[in-house]
């Protein structure tokens, strides 16, 4: 691998070094801002100011208003700036039109329809204007669909706009449209725009893979987020401006994408993701920037048990999901418990999905402060081998697990072999951290992202179900994940959407894998270490609201996988707490609570004594002869474990015990 890696960037400096002689602006779409600080405040200024004439010309597929052309004379030092209207195939080849063009030394597209700008231009004057203008050492920038058709291959929009979820379901749909035949000046790359608030990485990755399996040949992705730029100057240097990132995804493997069916599946493709005053050398892959380092402490996962998550709370989006829960997890006459905050129609209707299934022995409880106690509750946990969640909310969920019932059920979670289940917006829970306001409209642009802690089933994870739930809330499922991996300082994060589904769970050999179910693949973003840091520019840049909740780094990688790719996740399962685990347990020592006191009744004359909490904290230690009696727990309730262990070390015992 490293060999190939060296391999593609001595091609790549190679032939970028003979094509680039022009500047460019990569602009990711949104609006611009005129206050003095504001985001594309440098970005354009960049490109004045590496003009000769300091002369814009505005190109635009219809009218536009003067305010532009105004920005850039008054704002940003050009000398004049003009729109350009070029509606039609004949206006586009006016040998008027090229001559125009060609007296000014930044030419600038503006958004639109990308489709418009590469089936007019395509073979016009208009078209050799701009290669011209860019070899002769000019500054061609574009913003959303100016942009997308800057790169050697573009996505020309010919047939609708590719959805990320369609893209992955199948990188060859209709509406993914690939040419390679309007303008050369950035080889082998591809450019996607308004990346993160419309959450394009999947159809990035598409649109890599399309290429690949079609024609053969490797292209690297680069995905602009809206407000942000990218300036590349004639030696090759890339700079970032604005309130998010820029992306290079690059696969370094000629077998990076397959297809399983239709779906997209991808071995790790290497990610970065710039913020603003990065910088990356295209000629030799060098990035600068970043000041912090972020290397998980814990790197693998090693639970003993199986976890489902799903990705949609909809019933109708978890028929594999439950089938899988159901019938393959264990045995389907084992007992199920089913969990909820207050929506027991939900609840009930997943019951009945199980019931037609062949699990006939399912109890719904609500997980709530009012069962904080309730002995029929305490039976279903105590007897439970499956427990599924669905439609609880991060608060209320978590007081209860402050309760006694709720001690015993976390208890239960971490029990060897146990199989959970979590439903949609519930998947959250299972990691070390959960993104808990990721329905706020906006909450990642006005950098309101709230971390929480989870479960801690997988210690190493961040889970975002409702990917592409609604686009109101793209951009915060998008780059929430990898600010909660930057942030926490977790190995894995995985995306989650409607009809797929994580398992985890140790093989036959207790090697510990993720496993994605479902009708659509799974993608899983891996930090093995990288230097990395966080956002800190504003739209306007006046110190008035806060820098967005938006993570950058040098290295990630990110895989597509389904049930054919297993995802190994750690080397062997081990022990999950700290707990101390028995060689044998005789039932030597006889325990018993009365009025909270503990009590312990021996006839070996010297013993140690260590109790522990449930997080495998020891609160006691002690060694003793005969009987013991002890009334620590008068002010505590819970959950403890006694240990026992004789002076001989023959005798070695630990008990659980629940005290109200």
């Amino acid at each position: 691998m490293k060999n190939l890696f060296l391999l593609f960037f001595i091609t790549f400096t190679h032939f970028f070094s003979l094509a680039q002689t022009g500047k460019l602006l990569l602009i990711g779409g949104g609006s611009e801002k005129d206050t003095p600080n504001s985001w594309n405040s440098k970005a354009y200024q960049w490109a004045v100011n590496q003009s000769t004439n300091k002369k814009v010309a505005l190109i635009a597929f219809g009218s536009s208003t003067s305010w532009l052309p105004d920005y850039f004379v008054n704002k940003c030092g050009a000398v004049s700036a003009q729109n350009f209207d070029i509606s039609t195939k004949e206006v586009a080849d006016l040998q008027s039109t090229y001559d125009n063009l060609m007296s000014y030394d930044v030419l600038f597209l503006k958004g639109g329809d990308q489709y418009n700008y590469y089936n007019i231009y395509k073979g016009t004057k208009t078209q050799k204007a701009i290669a011209d203008k860019f070899n002769q050492g000019g500054v061609i920038c574009g913003t959303s669909a100016g942009l997308a058709v800057l790169s050697e291959v573009i996505y020309t929009a010919q047939n609708n706009s590719a959805l990320p979820e369609s893209a992955l379901q199948n990188p060859n749909n209709s509406d993914i449209t690939l040419a390679n035949d309007f303008l050369s000046i950035f080889p082998d790359y591809i450019f996607d725009t308004h990346f993160t608030i419309r959450a394009r990485f999947g159809r990035l990755l598409a649109f890599m893979a399309n290429w690949q399996l079609n024609k053969n040949e490797q292209i690297t992705g680069l995905g602009v987020d809206e407000m942000t730029a990218m300036s590349i100057d004639a030696n090759g240097l890339g700079t970032v401006y604005g309130i998010g990132s820029v992306n290079i995804y690059k696969a370094f493997s000629e077998n990076t994408f397959t297809l399983n069916e239709t779906k997209l599946l991808a071995d790790s493709v290497h990610v970065a993701q710039l913020l603003q005053n990065c910088t990356y050398n295209f000629n030799t892959g060098e990035i600068s920037g970043f000041s912090q380092n972020s290397n998980p402490e814990i790197k693998k996962e090693n639970g003993n048990y199986t976890i489902l998550a799903s990705g949609s709370d909809y019933l109708s989006e978890n028929t594999d999901f439950l089938n899988d829960f159901a019938t393959q997890s264990g045995q389907v006459s084992m007992p199920i418990l089913i969990l909820t905050g207050n929506d027991q129609t939900l609840a009930n209707s997943y019951k009945s999905a199980l019931n037609t299934l062949g699990a006939n022995n399912v109890n719904v409880f609500s997980a709530t402060s009012n069962n904080a106690v309730n002995v029929n509750l305490t039976t279903a946990i105590q007897n439970a081998k499956k427990i599924l969640f669905i439609s609880n909310s991060y608060t209320e969920l978590f007081n209860f697990f402050a309760t006694a019932n709720g001690i015993l059920l976390k208890a239960k979670l971490f029990e060897s072999n146990m199989i959970s289940g979590f439903v949609g917006d519930n998947s959250r829970f299972v990691g070390k951290t959960v993104i808990e306001n990721y329905l706020t409209p906006d909450a990642a642009y006005y950098g309101e992202i709230i971390l929480k802690e989870g479960l801690n089933l997988l210690k190493t994870t961040v889970i975002m179900p409702n990917l592409y739930k609604n686009s109101d809330y793209y951009e915060n499922t998008a780059s929430a994940l990898p600010y909660s991996m930057i942030y926490s300082n977790l190995t894995y994060g995985i995306w989650l959407y409607k009809n797929n589904y994580i398992k985890y769970s140790p093989n036959a050999q207790k090697i510990p894998y993720i496993i994605a179910g479902g009708q659509s693949p799974v993608l899983v973003l891996k930090n093995k270490n990288t230097k990395s840091g966080f956002s800190v520019q504003t739209a306007y840049g006046d110190g008035q609201d806060n820098p967005p909740h938006f993570a950058g780094f040098e290295h990630l990688m990110l895989s597509v996988i389904d049930k054919s790719k297993p995802y190994q996740v750690g080397d062997s399962v081990k022990i999950t707490s700290n707990i101390p685990q028995l060689e044998h347990q005789d039932n030597y020592f006889q325990i018993e609570v009365q009025k909270n006191n503990l009590k312990i009744f021996s006839n070996e004359l010297n013993y140690e004594i260590k109790i522990y909490n449930l997080l495998g904290n020891e609160v006691y230690k002690n060694k003793f002869s005969g009987n013991f009696e002890y009334s620590f727990f008068n002010t505590y309730s819970g959950i403890f474990l006694i240990h026992l262990k004789t002076e001989n070390n023959k005798i070695s015992e630990t008990k659980k015990i629940f005290i109200r």
